[in-house]
């Protein structure tokens, strides 16, 4: 089964002398059937990752691939079953093994498959370090005083873009990456970039551009030309992608291409979210996943998601959703429309059970309090006004309409209950943001004080003013000072 998972090309020494036995010791289900290992919950596969890694950078002798060594030298930590595979795929990857995707599901367990989707979303090649970091400049010693480089790279900004040391500083701080890239590199990636069309004002707006080498974007733009896509305005977001990346990429451009009807992912994604293709590149310049994980689980969820009526906006502003299963999102959305929340966003489908559950709660509890009124309407009856005053109040205070109904109903019911009366609320609308546990603390600590406030200003004021007031009526008390 492994012998089907995994091919590896370029290996030399060790890595190709043991390959066949690593193969051999894998498939002797033997190695793990033993009472020691299986009591703490490991598999070969979790073993292998380990014993590869060591095998390929030359820590292990011939020796070391006996059956005993193996399962003595290299016990991982225990972890969950999904995440063993997960972690052995990643690493794999990170090996330089070429990883038939396919054939590794059929090694996963059934009942770890329904949490293995991110497997799906994985790059099919990961491509070591240092082919990633070959494609960036690295002009300065990197032993060179960091201030100096820092300096340096603010003085670059200032001649480059012509901006004040504040804002090249600012510039510096949220791209460090420029700190070792050269003015004359800097000067002749703009230049370049220039040529090919694209604006100063977006290369300062996105400076991580001038962290490339000439050669490196030269060859990214001869690939992303094919895609067809637009001109470099509209595909630069694509950049990020590893010049590997979009070579492996392109080749799934191709075979979508029998798929989608617009020809293109990024072309299908910019259709179905109405946005223009520089905000879908972007995405996808982001976010690689969309592009490794399947076409046909892509645009099954992005159906569903949409046949949710969930805002296209919402939907590119969290695409992480993509990443979890089928299944799992469909389950989601019809709990989530028999409860009847309105709008249904993305983080709900992908939260924890417990959050789901606390949503809900409060999407019930809300239903409650609300029946078929609206928060405003609700306002209205509550304060006992017009629709015009609950507007100005949330004009003024924006979260009044976002607060929770429950907790503001709560409040209303207990200063109601004390004798507060719906015109002072208004007047000081700060109330309604407090919880009733703290508005109920302090205006028992004011009446043990002796002090029976009139306006609700004083139970809204800061600690310490608030420590002041009780002071000040303590000692009134002592005093047999009635509190005017």
């Amino acid at each position: 089964m492994w012998g089907q998972c995994l091919v590896v090309e370029g290996a030399a020494g060790p890595w190709r002398e043991h390959w066949d036995s690593v193969l051999k010791s894998v498939a002797d289900q033997e190695c793990w059937s033993s009472h020691r290992y299986n009591e703490g919950n490991f598999n070969c596969y979790t073993f292998v990752l380990n014993f590869l890694q060591n095998l390929r950078y030359g820590n292990l002798s011939k020796a070391a691939v006996s059956r005993t060594n193996f399962c003595e030298n290299f016990i991982v930590p225990r972890t969950t079953a999904a995440g063993k595979y997960i972690s052995l795929y990643r690493k794999l990857n990170d090996l330089g093994c070429y990883i038939q995707r396919q054939n590794f599901h059929t090694i996963v367990p059934a009942n770890v498959e329904m949490e293995l989707t991110i497997l799906a979303c994985e790059p099919t090649v990961k491509f070591n370090s240092d082919e990633a970091t070959d494609e960036f400049c690295f002009d300065h010693d990197s032993d060179v005083d960091k201030g100096h480089l820092k300096k340096r790279a603010v003085s670059n900004m200032q001649i480059a873009f012509g901006l004040t040391p504040l804002s090249a500083q600012a510039l510096i701080n949220n791209y460090p990456a420029l700190k070792s890239v050269s003015l004359e590199s800097i000067q002749c990636n703009i230049n370049y970039f220039r040529d090919k069309g694209l604006s100063l004002d977006t290369l300062k707006k996105n400076p991580w551009l001038l962290t490339y080498k000439i050669g490196t974007i030269r060859s990214k733009l001869e690939i992303l030309s094919t895609w067809n896509l637009g001109d470099v305005n509209v595909i630069y977001p694509l950049l990020r992608m590893k010049l590997n990346e979009l070579k492996e990429n392109s080749k799934i451009e191709e075979t979508d291409n029998d798929n989608i009807s617009t020809g293109k992912r990024i072309k299908y994604t910019s259709d179905k979210l109405k946005c223009d293709l520089t905000e879908a590149c972007k995405v996808f310049g982001e976010h690689e996943f969309l592009y490794s994980m399947p076409f046909k689980k892509y645009s099954c969820i992005m159906e569903k998601l949409l046949e949710a009526k969930i805002s296209p906006h919402h939907i590119l502003k969290d695409v992480w959703v993509f990443q979890y299963g089928i299944k799992k999102i469909e389950v989601r959305l019809q709990v989530l429309k028999e409860v009847g929340v309105n709008p249904i966003k993305p983080w709900m489908l992908r939260s924890s059970p417990k959050i789901f559950e606390t949503t809900l709660q409060r999407v019930l509890s809300r239903k409650e309090v609300l029946g078929e009124s609206s928060v405003v309407e609700y306002l209205t009856q509550q304060l006992e006004c017009d629709v015009e005053t609950v507007e100005f109040l949330a004009s003024k205070h924006p979260i009044l309409l976002k607060k929770h109904v429950t907790k503001l109903n709560e409040v209303f019911d207990f200063l109601y209950a004390e004798g507060f009366t719906p015109q002072q609320v208004i007047q000081v609308p700060r109330i309604m943001f407090h919880s009733v546990e703290t508005i109920k603390s302090r205006l028992t600590e004011l009446r043990e004080a002796g002090y029976n406030p009139s306006s609700l200003m004083t139970l809204c004021k800061s600690k310490r003013e608030f420590a002041k007031i009780v002071e000040i009526a303590m000692k009134r008390k002592l005093r047999n000072i009635p509190y005017t």
